[in-house]
């Protein structure tokens, strides 16, 4: 059983998948971080252990360059996303072959490839 933390731009409904696959979830909303910045919203996903879902790239930026230890980033790109797309693309992440190299990675699912970069990334100098 893994935690996610759902980021304001992903529809709370994708949580009761979560759950249907003995996942826990919980939205920004749902835990005061709706006007947070996202360096506030990745801080409360390190601190409770959870993979942090969205759309917003800028989320890689801050676990790469900064060099963060987070538990993963899925990132949706999806085209016209709502909440059953979502839901849909996640679900078939999470019980496919590559479910269990989501941890300590940052993952883009798009609409016909996911792209999976294990963390911490190795600075070239």
């Amino acid at each position: 059983m893994s935690s996610f933390l759902l980021d304001l731009g992903i529809s709370p409904k994708v949580i009761t998948m979560l759950v249907s696959l003995s996942h826990q979830g919980k939205h920004c909303n749902e835990v005061g971080l709706a006007k947070s910045p996202d360096r506030d919203i990745l801080d409360y996903a390190i601190r409770h252990k959870s993979i942090l879902v969205t759309s917003d790239l800028g989320f890689s930026d801050l676990a790469v360059f900064e060099q963060r230890l987070v538990p993963g980033v899925i990132i949706l790109r999806l085209r016209n996303p709502n909440a059953t797309k979502m839901a849909a693309h996640l679900q078939q992440l999470l019980t496919g072959p590559d479910a269990d190299r989501i941890y300590q990675a940052i993952t883009i699912v798009e609409p016909h490839q996911v792209r999976i970069t294990k963390l911490p990334l190795k600075r070239s100098r």
